[in-house]
């Protein structure tokens, strides 16, 4: 068989012999002194008479109590020997080994004259060996191939990292200038790319839309729909003024490319610069906080609507609400209020809107920089297991008359 591993090449080949005359006893101690198990009996040439075995010790001698000392060996050896040819391979040995009982088999050349002896210990480490040396060689192919998977993994941890980073820049633009609104946000993601992304974009000379969204997971996939939604969203909005046309088109868009267990969250909403009429379609966020100036009251817009992405035909709500000089929207993903502490336990939605009323008398940076501040002090060591965005959008403001109202609006944060 080719590449069978034949007796010959790991037989003992200087067998310990004995002449017939020998004592038991004598050839006990030859045996102990080479560290056999077997002795053969010949009368002095290479055709062996019988063996002599540890276990024909126990049986023969032992357990018959006879004398060692005065019994000749070629009395007490197995005459009926089993050969093995030197051609032989070692599962031929083993098998006839196995199907007989025999621990030790004499090795013959083709004239019959013994070769070698080959014992049980032997295979076991001719195979202890070969288990060895194939361990060390899988051991070896598998260090190799966790180093090229570790590099290639670097590669890829740096290649995420630069794309993170392009697509904060990408996210991060600066706001075109509006008169009568200011914007500041945080923007932060769990991973290196991230499913989150807010835009601030003029829509002819009147108008100005705000868009947030999320999509589901983070990493990858997400970012790569996060882009495709950017990218539907410059096409489709462009020219229309009812956002929920617009998100009913961008979700018949989405529906063919997104992954099986995607979706889109978010909020959509178009401002009449003139007027500071605003009506919005949201679709899965935690709803938007309105932040009346002069009654220092936040209020989450209505209605809410079906996640894109889902069902063909969804039909989406517009709602309307009249925005004043010196109010505050905010607009957040749920990485903010669904961030858990060491205790397991959610940040919040009222957790949130609370801390941004408190902070009602603040500047816009003021304000997204600390609530994004107190969503990690809430969560301490543990990490931020979602992208987060906040954005603030503050209209012109009106003129804060009752200033003991402002400041009590701010009450104590809560941690």
């Amino acid at each position: 068989m080719p590449g069978a591993i034949l007796v010959d090449e790991i037989m003992s080949a200087d067998v310990l012999t004995a002449r017939p005359d020998v004592s038991t006893l004598e050839a006990m101690r030859m045996m102990a002194v080479r560290g056999v198990g077997s002795i053969v009996v010949t009368n002095g040439d290479d055709r062996p008479l019988g063996i002599f075995t540890d276990r024909d010790l126990f049986r023969k001698i032992v357990l018959k109590n006879l004398d060692p000392a005065s019994l000749p060996v070629g009395e007490v050896v197995t005459r009926d020997i089993v050969s093995v040819g030197s051609g032989s391979t070692l599962d031929d040995a083993h098998e006839i080994m196995m199907s007989g009982d025999f621990r030790h088999l004499i090795v013959t050349d083709e004239n019959g004259r013994m070769k070698g002896i080959i014992s049980v210990k032997d295979l076991i480490r001719h195979r202890e060996r070969a288990l060895e040396k194939k361990v060390n060689e899988k051991t070896s192919e598998l260090m190799e191939t966790s180093k090229q998977l570790m590099k290639s993994l670097n590669t890829i941890e740096r290649e995420m990292y630069h794309a993170g980073k392009f697509q904060k820049h990408l996210v991060e633009k600066k706001y075109p200038r509006i008169p009568g609104m200011r914007f500041s946000h945080v923007y932060e993601q769990s991973l290196h790319l991230g499913g989150d992304f807010f835009s601030v974009s003029r829509i002819g000379k009147g108008h100005v839309g705000i868009f947030v969204a999320d999509v589901m997971g983070h990493g990858i996939t997400s970012a790569m729909i996060a882009l495709e939604v950017k990218m539907n969203l410059n096409f489709i909005a462009e020219g229309r003024l009812s956002t929920s046309e617009v998100i009913g088109k961008m979700n018949m868009e989405l529906i063919p490319l997104m992954p099986e267990g995607f979706f889109v969250a978010g909020f959509y909403g178009i401002v009449d610069i003139s007027t500071l009429e605003m009506n919005y379609t949201q679709f899965g966020l935690p709803r938007p906080v309105l932040l009346r100036c002069d009654k220092f009251r936040a209020s989450p817009l209505q209605p809410g609507n079906m996640p894109i992405g889902i069902r063909v035909g969804t039909e989406y709500v517009e709602g309307k609400t009249q925005v004043r000089p010196g109010d505050k929207l905010l607009l957040f993903t749920d990485g903010c209020s669904e961030q858990k502490d060491s205790k397991k336990r959610m940040y919040g939605d009222r957790r949130f809107v609370d801390n941004f009323k408190a902070l009602s008398a603040r500047g816009e940076k003021d304000i997204v920089g600390t609530l994004h501040r107190n969503v990690k002090k809430f969560a301490g060591r543990q990490p931020i297991t979602d992208d987060i965005a906040i954005l603030l959008c503050e209209f012109s403001r009106c003129d804060y008359t009752d200033k003991k109202s402002a400041r009590s609006s701010g009450a104590s944060l809560k941690k």
